[in-house]
């Protein structure tokens, strides 16, 4: 889950507003969103059987 320019600045308005860990507790939620898509598709490709 990438952001766009504009959701890092909604990011940005936000985390003005809630502070700088709201931020952090944000970007942590997307970076484990990515790091949870890729863990799947690792167990993905340790579960299909190898052609």
């Amino acid at each position: 889950m990438a952001f766009s320019r504009d959701e890092v600045s909604l990011i940005d308005w936000v985390g003005g507003c809630f502070g700088q860990s709201f931020r952090v507790w944000l970007f942590a939620i997307a970076r484990w969103d990515l790091a949870y898509d890729y863990l799947r598709l690792e167990i993905c490709t340790l579960q299909s059987p190898r052609s």
